[in-house]
């Protein structure tokens, strides 16, 4: 039935028509799951504060005292960045990892268009969030991670062993 379906909408819409419903649904799927992911906030538990409010002046600061440094330019608006966020940075591992190996974590708000922020993202050719810097503690080389993330892509960034 379901190759039926296919062959009939292939024939009286087109493919290209096929290839953007396909993509719909695979978002809206998407959005689905991420909607079913547990948050670090359920089950009762109290939620850590991780973080600090991200400021160049800050970054700066901390790396005159040469220490490691993780950037986080995030808006709430952001799916990719949500998702992110649920697996990876509001996990128990990721807060253990940054304070076993000291990394100040820095946030960015971009969800109403802060002018510094964007001047960030202009000045490492980016058009939006998410966007990860990190900095290791003496080094004036940023490394940009990528959009998303999973535990082996954040660990191999930051040269550390898993937690």
């Amino acid at each position: 039935f379901v190759l039926l379906a296919c062959v009939i909408v292939i024939k009286y819409i087109g493919r290209k028509s096929i290839i953007l419903l396909a993509s719909i649904i695979i978002l809206l799927n998407l959005i689905l799951v991420v909607s079913f992911i547990p948050d670090s906030k359920s089950n009762n538990q109290k939620k850590i504060s991780l973080g600090e409010k991200w400021s160049s002046e800050r970054v700066m600061e901390l790396r005159v005292q040469k220490r490691n440094i993780l950037v986080n330019f995030t808006a709430d608006w952001c799916l990719t960045c949500k998702v992110n966020e649920r697996v990876i940075t509001n996990s128990e591992e990721f807060k253990k990892m940054v304070k076993n190996e000291d990394i100040h974590y820095l946030v960015g708000d971009w969800t109403t268009n802060n002018p510094e922020i964007t001047e960030q993202l202009a000045y490492y050719k980016r058009a939006g969030v998410p966007l990860y810097l990190y900095w290791r503690a003496g080094s004036d080389e940023v490394k940009i991670l990528p959009a998303i993330l999973t535990k082996g892509i954040l660990y191999d960034h930051l040269d550390i062993e898993s937690y």
